[in-house]
């Protein structure tokens, strides 16, 4: 399947969108959620570090699909690499997003909205990942 230059970089854009779009509701729907969490023996201020930490990789991950949409014209054996890491970290911070999200929604009701935001994220990010993966493979080359 081939797809014209346009096309590729609209995705890409999009990309980028949804990996700012899981940043923000970490930054807003999350963080908060798990600062204000009381539980005996818990650490948020650890898990608050990581979350930050993944929001920071999410965008930087953007910035970088935004710099190879504007200045890449094709595909190249660079652009395809460093889109399918990229894709391939960013697949593994929905992951981690997962692992939380399961391990928040056992802590009752006041972190559910804390835990369905980190479910929502984990999708977009694993979905975001595997679309950057297949976008590097079927970009447009050379002629």
């Amino acid at each position: 399947m081939n797809i014209t230059f346009q096309q590729s970089h609209r995705i890409l854009l999009a990309n980028a969108l949804l990996l700012i779009f899981v940043s923000i509701v970490l930054m807003v729907g999350v963080i908060p959620s798990v600062k204000a969490e009381f539980l005996r023996g818990g650490t948020p201020e650890k898990a608050v570090i990581a979350f930050w930490v993944n929001m920071g990789f999410n965008v930087l991950s953007a910035v970088v699909v935004i710099l190879i949409a504007i200045k890449s014209k094709h595909r190249t054996w660079i652009s395809t690499s460093v889109l399918v890491m990229t894709g391939f970290i960013v697949f593994l911070l929905g992951l981690a997003l997962s692992d939380a999200a399961a391990a928040y929604s056992g802590h009752g009701p006041a972190m559910e909205t804390a835990s369905i935001f980190l479910f929502i994220c984990a999708g977009v990010d694993v979905l975001t990942g595997i679309l950057l993966i297949v976008t590097a493979i079927i970009r447009p080359k050379m002629l």
